[in-house]
């Protein structure tokens, strides 16, 4: 029995750590008014990565020629090995092939792509620093400077940002300005700029980088949130 509860919390923890890894590296995402569905991706990746834990045990068992402990011991190697693979490389191809289907279907009937990724994290998580000037819905400039750390998705995080210390305050740039200013980094640059509404804090989010900048790998950039 006790066996068998350390094999069931091994597996069920790599289903857990699938979906913290899934959501981290935008191959899901589940709004915060969805925590439904955020609830059953999670029970249903610790139940696949159980079983399939259980079954790995089970094979073990019958090939493998040990004692008791040391079984146990070269079964949960293995467990953790294979569950890691499905986790990192498997469940991500899986999940991508699943998304891209429903974004085919969704386009022939002119409904549009589907995204698993927040558009807080396709504007702002990038490899690099992006320079971004904040507006109220006045018009009224509230900051301005290079991105350094921003939070990894506002629904979840409490909203901050930091900017580093080529950030300029006290000064006033008109909204049209920023504009005009941000079309010259386009055309001149080659730069991708971007504006972020944000209608709950009444903020617009005016943001220029380089199109190399966008976050494409999995490591976590300067730029990026904890």
């Amino acid at each position: 029995m006790q066996d068998l509860l350390i094999k069931i919390i091994a597996s069920g923890l790599v289903g857990f750590f699938s979906y913290i890894y899934l959501t981290n590296t935008n191959v899901i995402y589940f709004p915060k008014n969805r925590s439904e569905e955020r609830k059953m991706m999670i029970t249903g990746l610790t139940l696949f990565h159980t079983a399939l834990g259980l079954l790995i045990y089970e094979i073990c068992q019958t090939l493998i020629p040990l004692t008791a402990i040391w079984l146990l011991i070269v079964s949960s190697t293995i467990v953790v090995v294979i569950n890691i693979v499905f986790m990192i490389f498997i469940n991500p191809l899986v999940l991508k092939a699943y998304y891209g289907i429903i974004t085919l279907v969704r386009k022939k009937k002119n409904l549009g792509g589907k995204t698993a990724s927040s558009n807080w994290r396709k504007v702002f998580h990038r490899n690099e620093s992006a320079i971004v000037h904040i507006y109220d819905f006045s018009g009224n400039m509230i900051f301005t400077g290079f991105t350094k750390r921003v939070p990894e998705d506002i629904e979840y995080d409490y909203f901050d940002m930091i900017l580093d210390g080529r950030s300029i305050s006290g000064i006033e740039i008109s909204e049209l300005s920023t504009i005009k200013m941000f079309e010259n980094f386009a055309d001149e640059l080659g730069h991708e700029t971007e504006v972020y509404l944000d209608f709950e804090k009444r903020l617009k989010f005016y943001v220029s980088g380089t199109k190399e900048d966008k976050t494409k790998s999995k490591s976590k950039s300067p730029a990026q949130g904890d």
